[in-house]
């Protein structure tokens, strides 16, 4: 037996403490909050990024981002994309 001999430390919680933690098996509201956006614009020819940014006001860098575009220069025609919210 090795140490040296002090009994360990003990915790307790003091009941009329306001600063207690909520207890582990209180249920918790949950709240949806995430919303399917549809797709809201479709690509006409002579379309980019930027001329339909200007046209939403919003820029060119959230739509590309909110529809997973890795080069913002390969628009295709009928091509349906989400435009955020304005800024």
């Amino acid at each position: 037996m090795t140490g040296t001999g002090a009994a360990p430390a003990q915790i307790f919680a003091n009941p009329n403490s306001s600063t207690a933690a909520p207890a582990a098996d209180v249920p918790r509201e949950i709240q949806a909050t995430a919303r399917v956006i549809q797709p809201s614009y479709t690509v006409q020819s002579g379309d980019t990024l930027g001329k339909i940014a200007t046209q939403f006001n919003t820029t060119a860098e959230r739509i590309q981002s909110l529809n997973n575009l890795a080069d913002p220069r390969a628009l295709r025609i009928g091509t349906k994309l989400v435009i955020p919210p304005p800024f």
